[in-house]
């Protein structure tokens, strides 16, 4: 009877080893259909994934041409802003220095008109000087000859008193003390 519980055995074996074998070619048949599917899916999806690519890599153009030129609209709008604003700098640049500019010119024509005033008092001052003095001369000449008729005696007391100057200021004093030195 232990040979026919070692051939029932046997035979269990048999079958369990058959069962097996089969359910091995089924799993591996299953196995190969999955990675048959699963390929598959893997296919459809890069197809997809690379139609989706396209299709968002378009849009994308589309939409930094878009932005692109909306930036440069932008660019512009502000370029032209900044040079709005220079131009205003500019012109107030322009309008402080003329101001200057003309101040210094009114300054620079009233210190010209003082020193020309001043110019024309000395001249004024020479000329009357100088009619007084020719004035003077004439009368020192006819002095002179009289006392020529007089003698040497008359020469000598005048050679021998001291010369004076004028009490009145030459130009170049009178000058000097009623008009501030020209700046230069």
């Amino acid at each position: 009877m232990l040979v026919w519980i070692l051939a029932a055995c046997l035979a269990a074996a048999l079958v369990a080893a058959i069962v097996l074998w089969l359910a091995l070619r089924a799993a591996r048949a299953s196995a190969t259909a999955t990675e048959a599917l699963v390929s598959q899916a893997r296919t459809a999806v890069r197809e997809a994934a690379a139609a989706e690519t396209a299709a968002h890599a378009e849009e994308i153009r589309r939409v930094l041409a878009r932005e692109r030129a909306e930036t440069a609209a932008q660019l512009g709008v502000e370029e032209r802003r900044l040079a709005e604003e220079r131009l205003v700098e500019f012109e107030e640049r322009e309008r402080r220095s003329i101001e200057r500019l003309a101040d210094e010119l009114t300054r620079g024509e009233r210190r010209l008109e003082e020193r020309l005033r001043g110019f024309s008092e000395d001249l004024e001052r020479a000329q009357r000087h100088l009619e007084r003095s020719s004035h003077g001369s004439s009368s020192r000449t006819r002095r002179r000859s009289r006392t020529s008729r007089h003698g040497s005696s008359a020469r000598r007391a005048s050679s021998a008193r001291p010369r004076t100057s004028s009490a009145r200021p030459s130009c170049d004093c009178a000058r000097s003390s009623s008009v501030p030195p020209a700046r230069r």
